[in-house]
């Protein structure tokens, strides 16, 4: 037979008419959650790994069709849960410190680009600078220059996204002021102003 929808506009009848029915089902519902929370947790675990990617595919359709709501009711649930979340993730560092470091070393190699655009935007912000670059913007760049420094030309094995005009000295935090550089050229100019650096090399008269 199975669950019919008259079921539920039935029910919902005969509680409106004595609300003790309600309270009682509720508190029914309530004793046995706690009577059965670690099998109904084993269940849904189970569960949910069995069916992710469904799960996965109807929270993207949810997000694409209404990301307003979505990033309110985002917004609501961290304020509310915002020192429990905190509390759970310290909780979390400390048994795993260890599984948190390799983490951590893994997402920055992925992300490394990712994570200076965040560092830049931090120090912009502290000097007060304006403009901000994204991952893309490094990565159209490194296409632009070819994968070379932009001072020495030599292959960038490993690239420093430098401001041009150093943020201490006003320069902006947009991708109209960066360019790459490799390790050593980097280290070199480090807050330098870039005409008078650029002269030290023999590069400008």
């Amino acid at each position: 037979m199975g669950w019919k929808p008259e079921y539920e506009i039935n029910r919902k009848l005969r509680e409106a008419e004595n609300p003790a029915l309600r309270t009682k089902r509720l508190e029914s519902a309530k004793t046995s959650q706690e009577k059965n929370r670690e099998a109904r947790k084993e269940y849904m675990k189970a569960y949910y790994a069995a069916n992710r990617d469904r799960y996965l595919a109807h929270a993207r359709r949810y997000r694409e069709e209404d990301p307003e709501v979505t990033r309110r009711k985002d917004a609501e649930q961290h304020a509310k849960h915002r020192e429990k979340r905190l509390q759970q993730g310290r909780d979390w560092y400390q048994k795993n410190k260890e599984k948190a470091a390799a983490y951590g070393k893994q997402y920055f190699a992925k992300n490394k680009d990712l994570f200076n655009a965040h560092q830049s935007k931090r120090r912009a912000r502290k000097n007060g600078a304006g403009g901000q670059y994204t991952k893309q913007d490094v990565q159209d760049l490194l296409r632009l220059q070819r994968g070379c420094c932009a001072i020495c030309t030599c292959r960038l094995v490993k690239r420093h996204v430098d401001h041009v005009v150093p943020l201490s000295k006003g320069g902006s935090n947009g991708r109209e002021n960066i360019q790459l550089l490799c390790q050593t050229c980097n280290q070199k100019k480090h807050a330098r102003d870039p005409i008078e650096h650029m002269q030290s090399l023999g590069f400008l008269i």
